[in-house]
C-alpha cells in the first residue's frame, strides 16, 4: 500500500527519485551536489523518516534502478579508463584492470574451462572400492562356475 501512495504523491515520488540518484552516487558526489553523504541527513533534509528509507531500499525496483544510474555514468567513462589504462597495460599485458572494468560495466564473461580436480586419497578409495566390487564379482562367478562344474 505504501508503495502505491508513493507513486501516487508527486512529493514522496520526488523524494524516492532523489534518494535513487543520491545512493548512485559516491559520497564525494554526494557531498558536491547534496552537501552530504549520509543516508541519516537525507532523511532529515527531505524531512522523511529513516525507515522510509530503509523500506525504499528493500523495494522491488530500487537497486536496479541505482545500477541503471551507476551504469548510466560508467558508460561515458569508459574510453577515459580504456585510454589511461592503455600504457599500464602495454607494460603489464596480464593487468586486470582493463577487465574488471568491461567486466562491470560491460558486461564481459570470460570463457571458464571446467577442471576437475579430486585427491589422490578420494581417487585411491574409489579405485579401492572398484577392485572390491571386481573381486567380489569374479567370487560371485568362480562359485556359480564350481556349481555348475560340481552339478553337471
Amino acid at each position: 500500500m505504501q508503495e502505491d501512495k508513493r507513486k501516487t504523491n508527486p512529493i514522496l515520488l520526488k523524494e524516492y527519485e532523489d534518494f535513487i540518484r543520491f545512493t548512485s552516487l559516491s559520497w564525494d558526489e554526494r557531498d558536491e551536489l547534496f552537501g552530504y553523504h549520509f543516508n541519516g541527513e537525507f532523511a532529515k533534509k527531505y524531512k522523511v523518516d529513516p525507515s522510509t528509507l530503509t523500506r525504499w531500499r528493500r523495494g522491488k525496483d530500487f537497486w536496479e534502478r541505482v545500477r541503471e544510474l551507476v551504469n548510466e555514468w560508467a558508460k561515458d567513462k569508459t574510453p577515459i579508463v580504456v585510454k589511461k589504462h592503455f600504457t599500464k597495460i602495454l607494460k603489464d599485458p596480464a593487468s586486470p584492470e582493463i577487465k574488471l572494468w568491461y567486466q562491470r560495466f560491460d558486461n564481459f564473461t570470460e570463457k571458464q574451462e571446467t577442471t576437475f580436480v579430486a585427491h589422490r586419497a578420494t581417487l585411491q578409495a574409489i579405485q579401492d572400492n572398484t577392485r572390491a566390487l571386481i573381486d567380489q564379482e569374479d567370487k560371485k562367478s568362480k562359485k556359480k562356475s564350481k556349481k555348475k562344474s560340481s552339478g553337471s
